[in-house]
């Protein structure tokens, strides 16, 4: 967690590797088709920066569809997370998403997601 966090008071973006297990990857992968076959899932693709049709799809996660994964990155990343975001306590994952890329999309620098206010409670 330390190594971590210098980097990202240094640089402001940190990489995990190998942050998911085989298992946990192949049950968030699942979990991410099926939302992204699913018209009623919670979309934010129409106010996507450049979402040029049919290029990406960016939807809510339901946490609740992700659990097994989602706990497994709590696990390995919270100290991370509770030194960089403060609070002492322990924290709580609100909602989470996904985005899905196609060959034409557009190439994007790093960029904070959807506006907060657009997204509030999206996948409770």
């Amino acid at each position: 967690a330390d190594a971590a966090l210098s980097l990202w008071r240094r640089n402001g973006v940190v990489v995990f590797e190998k942050l998911l297990t085989p298992h946990a990857t192949e049950a968030l992968l699942s979990a991410v088709r099926a939302a992204e076959a699913d018209d009623g899932a919670t979309d934010y693709t129409l106010v996507t920066r450049n979402a040029k049709r049919g290029t990406r799809s960016h939807k809510a996660l339901p946490v609740s569809a992700a659990r097994e994964a989602l706990g497994e990155v709590a696990q390995r990343i919270g100290p991370f997370l509770s030194a960089a975001l403060g609070g002492g306590g322990a924290l709580a994952l609100m909602e989470s998403g996904f985005m899905v890329t196609r060959p034409g999309a557009e190439a994007q620098a790093f960029h904070r997601d959807v506006a907060p206010g657009v997204v509030s409670a999206s996948s409770l």
